[in-house]
């Protein structure tokens, strides 16, 4: 399994890879600090990830413009795209769900949280 984290919080990527490893999956995971980053490392369409982690608060975009241009994209639109937020509001939520997220994750405040709902996700 592919996994890749789209979070401008180096320190996110870290715990991810710790708790994807902790569930016992093999996994190839790879984290981005920008939206630019990612799409030039998804430019090698032989290598896509099954699951794009995306956070909701990027630098430069919100986790809806990242879902809206990855959907928009013929060769990545049918990868799950899971929004990973401090805070979503239920109305944004639905919203993101409408937009083709794959689900929307709140941001734990452990990794054994963190590891339970990946455990979740990863399984639909």
């Amino acid at each position: 399994m592919r996994c890749i984290l789209i979070d401008d919080d180096e320190e996110e990527a870290d715990i991810f890879r710790h708790a994807i490893k902790s569930l016992g999956f093999d996994a190839d995971f790879q984290g981005y600090t920008s939206f630019h980053e990612a799409m030039h490392g998804l430019a090698d369409t032989d290598h896509l990830p099954d699951y794009i982690f995306v956070d909701g608060f990027l630098n430069q975009l919100t986790g809806k413009e990242v879902l809206q241009r990855l959907k928009a994209d013929g060769s990545l639109s049918k990868i799950p795209v899971i929004i990973y937020s401090g805070y979503v509001s239920e109305s944004d939520q639905e919203e993101l769900t409408a937009l083709g997220a794959h689900a929307v994750m709140r941001k734990p405040n452990s990794i054994a949280q963190l590891t339970r709902q990946l455990a979740t996700v990863l399984k639909r």
